[in-house]
């Protein structure tokens, strides 16, 4: 059987334990306070560290997913036409033979026209002024329009013969593009013949 020891005897032993379990234990060292200066230094983010509660588990909260690409198509750039000119031709006045002017039978006349090329389409050699009514009297049905650069003034000139029988008489005139096409005021000449 064994002997019970005294309490006080197992003090030193108990003391000498601790002691030596201490010694094991990580130590605790505690930050320095340094004031602050007045200057400000950049700082790190913070750092979060998630507080879990004894016995709770942690909850996340699950991002929803990026929304698809979509590849959006670009129509291809369309080479742009350039706009079409214009043609016109404004009458502005008769410089030669007023209306109704009486002429010999048989005469020569010169008629002239002044006129505007108000449209944003220069005339060129090929276009024409062209018979559209009346009686020719005498000139050619077709006859070179005098060649003219928009916004400009010009004066048409055509000459024509008298007829022989005394009578009113009109010649009815009209500019043509290149195309063909009839544009502009009609210009036209009245002659009384005795």
């Amino acid at each position: 059987m064994m002997k019970p020891t005294h309490p006080l005897k197992l003090i030193p032993f108990l003391l000498a334990l601790t002691l030596a379990l201490s010694a094991c234990a990580p130590r605790v060292t505690s930050t320095p306070f340094i004031p602050p200066s007045g200057k400000k230094t950049p700082t790190s983010p913070p750092t979060l560290t998630p507080a879990v509660s004894p016995g709770a588990l942690p909850t996340f909260t699950v991002a929803p997913p990026p929304a698809p690409v979509t590849e959006t198509a670009t129509a291809p750039a369309v080479p742009s036409t350039p706009t079409a000119c214009v043609n016109n031709l404004q009458f502005d006045q008769d410089l030669t033979i007023p209306d109704n002017t009486v002429v010999q039978a048989g005469s020569s006349i010169e008629k002239q026209w002044l006129v505007t090329n108000n449209g944003t389409c220069d005339w060129s050699s090929s276009y024409r002024l062209s018979f559209v009514g009346g009686d020719t009297l005498g000139a050619p049905a077709d006859q070179a329009l005098f060649p003219a650069r928009a916004g400009a003034q010009v004066t048409l000139t055509i000459t024509f013969i008298a007829p022989l029988e005394a009578g009113t008489y009109q010649s009815a005139w009209q500019a043509f593009d290149a195309d063909g096409n009839a544009f502009g005021d009609v210009v036209y000449m009245t002659i009384v013949v005795q």
